[in-house]
């Protein structure tokens, strides 16, 4: 990316990274935990000895319900419930085996939801999701409700390294900051920003 007159190197050292963990890292970290099979493999559930059997049957209580799990609006409807994290890993499997017919009705929900596991889930998915539905979520991003929801978006984007939103991002950056001041959203979209250097 050509860095435009805004996005110089100033800009850069006058807005560094934040060292502390903020939404994109915990949204990063969430990803690559449900994402990468090596990863996935080491924090298997049969590697955790102090998991409780009661907890180990729950898990796999879930992981096949979601692998049965025959339509989109079903597993939907399951990523609003309270699962084990560990079963996480199967939610973004089954989405994206499922992804025509999970994204469209994951994109709607996402725009009214504010329930913060969900809109972490489906970030998680979307991060892996097909360029087209990218593209619909850019193009919906200002009718999304929620800012939390919002700001993992700016994470996804910048992770497929869709600089062409460039100008939301910087937009976005200066509007959580204005906004949002106890929150640290802004950190969301200067994350992407970083990332497009």
């Amino acid at each position: 990316m050509q860095k435009s007159r805004i996005l110089n190197d100033k800009f850069f050292r006058d807005n560094p990274l934040n060292d502390e963990i903020t939404y994109p890292d915990m949204l990063i970290t969430k990803y690559f935990s449900v994402s990468v099979q090596e990863l996935a493999e080491e924090i298997d559930k049969t590697s955790l000895p102090f998991f409780s059997d009661e907890r180990l049957k729950k898990i796999d209580q879930e992981t096949d319900l979601i692998e049965n799990t025959a339509t989109a609006e079903e597993l939907i409807r399951l990523m609003r419930k309270n699962l084990d994290i560990v079963s996480h890993k199967a939610i973004y499997q089954k989405a994206l085996a499922m992804q025509d017919d999970f994204m469209p009705l994951a994109i709607e929900r996402y725009m009214r939801s504010r329930q913060d596991t969900f809109l972490e889930l489906c970030a998680c998915v979307f991060i892996d999701a097909e360029t087209k539905y990218l593209n619909r979520l850019y193009e919906s991003y200002h009718d999304i409700k929620s800012p939390y929801a919002q700001a993992l978006l700016c994470v996804v984007f910048g992770m497929n390294d869709m600089t062409e939103t460039t100008q939301l991002l910087l937009d976005e950056y200066h509007r959580f900051q204005k906004y949002y001041p106890d929150e640290d959203y802004y950190c969301c979209p200067l994350h992407s920003l970083h990332l497009f250097r």
